[in-house]
């Protein structure tokens, strides 16, 4: 008589190959598919149990510390694993299948969400130990951007923005250079005043170039009004300074402009040349007069001699 169990063991074996066979296969080419007859590669999975968002958890690896392995030809090894205490890591050019031994940690993602490339731990949302190269954007959305620098372990400096512009220096205006929302630039202060370049502190240059349209060669113009002397006395005895120069309190108050001042000493210069050449021609015209009169002395002098000499002779 059969055997009743393995009666039941065989209608098993024929109910499970009817169920399953159809889209698992092991055909003669070494491909093995799950879910289909014809895979396409040694393993070719299709389906899966459905999750949330129309996601399908298609395979499963479960361990402790389950890691995906990729061996190229023996000579170099990659993989992806996951240590559910820390992170999710991307391993490669491991000399064995020892990853986490012999490979570097080319990406980690952390638990929270933190994103690591070269060197497998961060507490940042991006941590990356190496060089970066962007060829398009970097977008940093917030109310206050900020990039910081560092040097031997610390900040060295940073590069953070404000609703006052973009700022870079050590962290405070005083000592940081800020481009505001008009283009203008300040260093060592927000307060650009509407000038292109504002420095709160000491410049030191070996060549500035002041452009101004209004340099003043109309001076030696023969319409212009030179000021006399006395008018020019009359007003440094009333105001304390010269005309069209602003007072030691204006610059005090409200400083001066380069250019402007360049060319208004230049305009008493050129007026005072004119006086000097005035001046010049005024003495030499006095002493042509000295020479003639001192010419008429000697020769009244001479003639004076000569009358007493005739009266004692």
């Amino acid at each position: 008589m059969i055997n009743m169990k393995y009666i039941i063991t065989i209608i098993l074996l024929l109910v499970i190959d009817k169920s399953f066979g159809q889209t698992n296969t092991f055909p003669a080419t070494g491909n093995a598919g799950i879910g289909t007859t014809t895979p396409a590669t040694p393993l070719y999975i299709i389906g899966g149990l459905p999750m949330t968002g129309g996601w399908n958890k298609t395979a499963t690896l479960k361990a402790t510390f389950p890691v995906l392995l990729f061996n190229s030809n023996d000579a170099k090894w990659a993989g992806i694993g996951y240590d559910y205490i820390t992170n999710l890591n991307i391993w490669v050019n491991g000399s064995s299948d020892d990853l986490h031994g012999t490979a570097i940690p080319a990406l980690s993602i952390s638990n929270a969400g933190n994103i690591s490339m070269g060197n497998g731990n961060s507490s940042f949302k991006l941590d990356i130990n190496g060089e970066t190269n962007f060829t398009k954007f970097l977008h940093l959305k917030s109310d206050n951007q900020e990039l910081q620098f560092y040097r031997n372990g610390s900040v060295y400096g940073y590069l953070w923005s404000s609703a006052g512009g973009l700022h870079w220096g050590k962290g405070s205006f005083l000592n940081s250079i800020t481009i505001d929302n008009r283009g203008n630039a300040g260093i060592g202060t927000m307060d650009t005043k509407g000038y292109k370049l504002a420095v709160n502190g000491k410049i030191r240059a070996q060549e500035i170039k002041v452009e101004t349209a209004n340099w003043p060669d109309y001076v030696f113009a023969e319409d212009y009004q030179l000021p006399s002397l006395q008018e020019t006395e009359e007003h440094i005895n009333a105001k304390g300074h010269l005309p069209g120069i602003p007072s030691a309190e204006e610059v005090k108050a409200n400083g001066f402009d380069l250019g402007e001042m360049n060319a208004k000493l230049l305009e008493k210069i050129e007026e005072l040349t004119l006086h000097l050449i005035e001046k010049d021609k005024n003495e030499k015209k006095q002493q042509a007069q000295i020479n003639e009169l001192q010419e008429l002395m000697t020769k009244l002098l001479a003639s004076i001699n000569n009358n007493i000499k005739l009266l004692t002779s």
